[in-house]
């Protein structure tokens, strides 16, 4: 901008926006980290049924080992099968390891950013969501609306407008610099609305996509807890074994595991869409 003139008489068009905008600026930044606060919060609930799924499942493969154990001294297992049983157990300790890491990672982060001390902490985090329906248009508008990156781009066009006219320019080549500077901006501006645009749409899209992986996950999960009590029941009357009963608890951990990623997925999107948040 040097030859447009003392590029210092433009800074305070820049600043202004600055100021104009704090309050928008301040709450964008604010919804950010509540996003990124709120993710960490089911990212832990998460982590500890996955956790508690791949604890079972060490149970599990443990059985099975031991199973195989005295099968294999009566030639009924190859020595390779139970070198398996091995593999298998070593992969399920190393799965556990990493999500305990990941746990109190997270669990240290939330700690950090509450002030909490104690390590026995208890959050209290909504699952059964109800399905919003969201208007295209109107989220679009919520989103420009409350986006900061629009209004700079505004405010870009507006400031070299205005530098246009202050007497700062001071050759016919300088002002076609300037002309053509609105004009890029321009571009840019009809660019994001573009982008912004795609977004929301993409946006709703995977809403209502996670919504019915959660509405699908819940069955799932009514499935496996029913044949878990069934086989549980059956357990106690010698009429179904050990091994079938702690498989069937595997498979519902894992349900659970599934349905809770897909509440995260269902609130994630729901908290972007409600919040114009974006990435």
């Amino acid at each position: 901008m040097q030859s447009c003139g003392d590029s210092s008489s433009f800074d305070p068009f820049i600043s202004y926006f600055y100021t104009k905008y704090q309050n928008l600026l301040t709450d964008e930044s604010k919804r950010k980290l509540e996003n990124d606060f709120l993710k960490k919060c089911y990212e832990l609930m998460i982590y500890q049924e996955k956790l508690d799924y791949y604890k079972t499942y060490h149970e599990y493969l443990a059985l099975i080992k031991e199973i195989n154990s005295i099968r294999h001294k009566y030639g009924l297992v190859t020595q390779v099968e139970l070198n398996k049983d091995d593999v298998n157990l070593l992969n399920n300790n190393k799965f556990i390891a990493e999500n305990e890491n990941l746990y109190k990672t997270t669990l240290n982060f939330i700690k950090k950013n509450t002030g909490i001390t104690d390590d026995d902490i208890r959050i209290r985090l909504p699952i059964n969501v109800s399905k919003k329906n969201y208007k295209y248009e109107e989220i679009v508008n919520s989103f420009i609306n409350n986006y900061s990156g629009y209004y700079q781009i505004q405010n870009y066009i507006e400031s070299y407008k205005e530098y246009y006219n202050t007497g700062y320019i001071s050759s016919g080549t300088a002002y076609r610099q300037v002309e053509m500077k609105v004009d890029y901006y321009k571009l840019q501006k009809d660019e994001l609305v573009e982008n912004i645009y795609t977004y929301v749409n993409n946006a709703i899209h995977s809403y209502e996509q996670a919504y019915k992986s959660r509405e699908a996950a819940l069955k799932e999960l009514q499935i496996k807890e029913k044949r878990y009590d069934t086989l549980t029941s059956k357990f106690k009357y010698k009429r179904a074994s050990r091994i079938e009963v702690l498989e069937s608890l595997v498979e519902l951990k894992a349900a659970k595991v599934a349905y809770y990623q897909s509440c995260y997925d269902v609130i994630m999107w729901q908290d972007i869409l409600d919040n114009y948040i974006v990435s």
